[in-house]
């Protein structure tokens, strides 16, 4: 009910829910710590925190940019991210009538997520969400040779076309997001992808010279998994119930 009538709490009435992200933003140092003295009722602390959040939007609320009614649920869409964190979000299935906004809405999702990475990990990069994320759509014409590998025709330097084996879209886009891990795999270290620190690499940096290591070498906490250091990358399949997802489930 008070969540109903007022926006100086947020919408996230469950307390537990509640609390898991209170003690989060406070253990992260994002907001102060709540004073002991004061009430540790769900209302209290619902108060203390929406004064805060309204403080820090201060700006956008003035501009228009964003409005009470969104930063009162803005608790819930942090219980959200961490109850299901980006780190769970593998394959998401998005369905509903044409024209509903799925598309759109998996591009602010992916942009939304990449932002919260970059502003953790590579805030001074040059890394957008643009080059991250690859949409194909499966038209009747879109075929496994375009999906993943195929044999094209190619100019060779005689001017002869010459049929050639050559990565689809998505060979081409896993092979980009995987430089990482082949990298590291190349060293030959006896330890899981998913426990190395950035700190246990630093000895292999001159082996680790490219393009792509010079932000993750540039965090400040070494003591970060260098896969979660990695950026995210998006693939977008629009028309998934199209005539070509049969041919590739099949194949």
């Amino acid at each position: 009910m008070a969540a109903a009538c007022t926006l100086e709490v947020s919408t996230t009435v469950d307390s537990g829910k509640f609390n898991q992200v209170f003690s989060w933003l406070i253990r992260e140092g994002i907001i102060p710590a709540y004073p002991a003295e004061e009430d540790q009722d769900w209302f209290s602390k619902n108060i203390f925190l929406l004064k805060i959040i309204e403080d820090e939007f201060s700006d956008e609320l003035r501009d228009n940019k964003t409005d009470e009614f969104y930063l009162s649920q803005f608790v819930w869409v942090l219980y959200e991210n961490l109850s299901n964190p980006f780190s769970l979000k593998k394959q998401i299935v998005k369905y509903g009538a044409p024209g509903t906004g799925k598309t759109y809405q998996a591009r602010q999702q992916t942009s939304l997520l990449f932002d919260i990475w970059k502003e953790e990990f590579a805030s001074n990069s040059s890394l957008t969400h643009s080059s991250q994320i690859e949409l194909v759509q499966f038209h009747p014409s879109f075929s496994y040779e375009d999906f993943m590998e195929g044999l094209r025709p190619v100019l060779d330097g005689n001017g002869t076309a010459q049929l050639t084996l050559q990565n689809g879209v998505f060979k081409e886009f896993c092979r980009n997001a995987g430089k990482w891990e082949i990298d590291v795999c190349g060293l030959g270290l006896d330890r899981d992808w998913e426990s190395i620190t950035i700190d246990e690499l630093r000895l292999h940096r001159e082996k680790l010279s490219g393009d792509h290591w010079q932000y993750i070498f540039e965090i400040s906490d070494s003591s970060k998994l260098v896969s979660d250091a990695v950026p995210p990358f998006f693939f977008i399949i629009d028309e998934v119930n199209g005539p070509s997802c049969l041919g590739f489930l099949v194949s």
